[in-house]
């Protein structure tokens, strides 16, 4: 009886009447919700096709076509519907099913900046850095994330951590330099970086990029022992950390190799070489 209403007399009004009276008493009619989604879909109605979308994706088979069923339905609410929350959700059950989905990621990237939810921005764009295709792609998903911080946020210290990220990806990335200085200076930290202290324990000289470089050579804790070492030597003074170094030390990281003015071990003060995390001595 709707194919007769639909098709011989034109009357989709009455043939969506019919098929919801067919699915109220048989909601896993899959022949009913198909009709819907194409008398929707003919008549233009987005509306109307979202919904029967999602009906017809509460008797989808299999997590494959639900998965195309929900890019559809997303799609929609994000081009035609502009209903962020409805299209929030649509990404969000599709990256359920296909973690690091790049398109849905995007989508829901755009849809987060649109309602202007930066905290949920920054756990989206964590999630695309972790299945970025290259590291160019990786540096600007967590540039992102630093201007977030940066911005919205209100969260220097935050953003700080993100641009030295960055720095440990590309030691060269001028802008997440340029970032950090102006970073360091609002969070009262150094604002010359690069320039030498007096004394034994001098630090390093030249470019600002230089100090940054130093990030390179942290490695995370592998040894307890070393642990109660590094945190005596963030309180030496003979050894000025800066901050970010601190907080790493501090949490058992440690300097592996490179040209960093670390002392020789903590009874013998007077040196300044790579400390191993083994023994105490130079291993560079």
């Amino acid at each position: 009886m709707a194919q007769i209403h639909r098709e011989k007399l034109a009357n989709a009004k009455r043939a969506i009447e019919v098929y919801r009276e067919i699915l109220r008493t048989d909601p896993q009619d899959a022949v009913s919700t198909r009709a819907l989604v194409d008398i929707y879909e003919h008549a233009g109605d987005f509306a109307g096709l979202a919904g029967a979308l999602r009906e017809q994706i509460e008797t989808a088979p299999t997590l494959q076509e639900r998965v195309t069923l929900l890019r559809k339905v997303l799609a929609l609410y994000d081009e035609k519907l502009a209903d962020l929350a409805q299209g929030e959700w649509a990404a969000t059950q599709i990256l359920e099913a296909v973690p690091g989905d790049r398109d849905t990621l995007g989508r829901l990237e755009g849809i987060l900046e649109r309602a202007g939810d930066a905290r949920k921005l920054v756990v989206v764009l964590d999630q695309h850095a972790r299945h970025a295709g290259s590291a160019d792609e990786k540096v600007q998903l967590v540039a992102r994330i630093a201007e977030l911080h940066q911005g919205p946020l209100q969260d220097p210290a935050g953003a700080a951590l993100r641009w030295e990220e960055i720095v440990r990806l590309d030691p060269d990335d001028a802008r997440a330099l340029e970032a950090l200085e102006g970073l360091y200076t609002a969070l009262g930290k150094p604002a010359k970086l690069g320039k030498k202290t007096p004394g034994p324990t001098a630090q390093f000289q030249g470019s600002l990029r230089e100090p940054f470089n130093r990030l390179r050579y942290l490695e995370p804790p592998t040894d307890d022992r070393f642990g109660s070492k590094a945190e005596e030597l963030t309180v030496s003074k003979s050894f000025p950390l800066r901050p970010l170094e601190a907080d790493l030390v501090r949490r058992g990281w440690h300097f592996s190799c490179g040209p960093i003015p670390l002392i020789k071990s903590v009874t013998d003060r007077s040196t300044n070489t790579p400390l191993d995390r083994r023994h105490g001595r130079s291993s560079c």
